[in-house]
């Protein structure tokens, strides 16, 4: 009885650099090296940035795993390739039967989605009519059809995590990290992103300040990526917007990291912390959000956004948010969540309960394996 033969599936893209791209892209592929069907090979792409790469960001079992995959050629035959990076470039690529293209930006539930080339995305979808995209969720799909694209070439495959690594804490190991950090008795907001203008950093900040003058224990830290993002800059202008009393108040309470951190390292921070909020006026998916929530950390996210498709309102607040319909933007409300904040703060009894909720729904529902699944049953295996 002969063997069926094995499918071979090409990722392109990025590995070792804090950028989210290279991270989906090392995630699906470890999950495809455990499927015996296929026959993965990664082949690298240019950084589009004065970008280095950087070892150790995963553990080093892993990391050997993601080195030891076997790169694929320029040109390599393969059933599919998987492209993942940014800019994104419809260009099918050679030798592969058919070609899948990651939209996945913060941009990409708006009307600007950066295309190689400087082209248009009509132009581009027009130029490579063979070649499908993916999106990791059905609001970043409504984005690309208000672009131009048909139905037929979007598929939507969300993200995941690994419960096995981004787990809630023990008790004691929680107490720990907090004294390491220097947080004990203080209330932690979290917020995780390159803190570019999708973010909402800029209404975070605000809102905080409302929080602040009632809560003087509250903290606000801030996780950037310097290397990549130019973050700390970013922060630094958006410090600017504030009035001079909102930044007195803030100023003090507010701490920013902004290093390469290893996902062990962002574990702990989600583990520390109390509440992940996530403001952000546009996303496509907004992975820190599903972490937390396999960490037992809630979180309070923007209403209306694609995030309302892998939490629920048991462990996720909703800020309320009104829609921009020219620019596909959202704009979250600050006195919203500021009240959304001061909630969380006062109310122990429902921490405790979207923690055990947040646990289970995301082990059950999004982990990395169930992610894949839906990849390779979009792509056609």
């Amino acid at each position: 009885m002969s063997e069926t033969p094995q499918m071979s599936l090409i990722f392109e893209g990025w590995r070792f650099i804090p950028h989210s791209s290279a991270l989906v892209l090392q995630s699906y592929c470890l999950a495809a090296a455990k499927c015996p069907s296929l026959k993965i090979k990664v082949r690298e792409l240019p950084f589009n940035g004065p970008w280095s790469r950087i070892g150790g960001m995963f553990p080093d079992a892993i990391d050997r795993v993601l080195q030891g995959l076997p790169t694929a050629g320029e040109g390599e035959p393969a059933d599919v390739v998987v492209r993942i990076s940014s800019p994104v470039d419809l260009t099918p690529a050679t030798g592969a039967t058919k070609t899948f293209v990651m939209a996945a930006h913060g941009a990409g539930s708006t009307v600007n989605l950066p295309i190689a080339g400087g082209v248009s995305l009509a132009d581009a979808l027009a130029n490579n009519p063979s070649t499908s995209l993916l999106t990791p969720s059905a609001f970043g799909r409504l984005g690309l059809i208000a672009q131009g694209v048909p139905e037929g070439r979007i598929h939507v495959v969300p993200r995941g995590v690994d419960p096995g690594f981004f787990r809630p804490p023990s008790d004691s190991e929680r107490q720990n990290l907090r004294e390491r950090f220097g947080w004990t008795g203080d209330f932690v907001f979290l917020n995780v992103g390159a803190m570019t203008d999708n973010k909402g950093i800029d209404r975070l900040l605000q809102a905080f300040a409302l929080v602040v003058s009632q809560y003087p224990n509250a903290r606000l830290v801030l996780k950037g990526v310097d290397s990549i993002f130019r973050s700390k800059d970013r922060l630094t202008g958006i410090m600017r917007s504030l009035t001079p009393e909102a930044a007195a108040l803030v100023k003090p309470r507010m701490t920013y990291i902004g290093g390469n951190y290893k996902l062990i390292d962002m574990t702990r921070l989600y583990q520390c912390a109390d509440t992940l909020v996530a403001p952000y006026v546009s996303e496509a998916f907004c992975s820190p959000v599903l972490e937390a929530a396999a960490c037992g950390l809630p979180s309070i996210c923007t209403q209306g956004g694609p995030t309302e498709e892998f939490t629920t309102n048991e462990f996720s607040l909703r800020i309320g948010a009104t829609w921009d319909p020219e620019a596909r933007t959202l704009a979250p409300d600050v006195n919203h969540l500021a009240q959304n904040m001061v909630f969380i703060m006062n109310n122990t009894a429902w921490q405790e309960r979207a923690k055990i909720v947040a646990v289970d729904f995301t082990s059950r529902r999004f982990t990395w394996g169930q992610a894949m699944d839906n990849l390779l049953r979009s792509i056609g295996f």
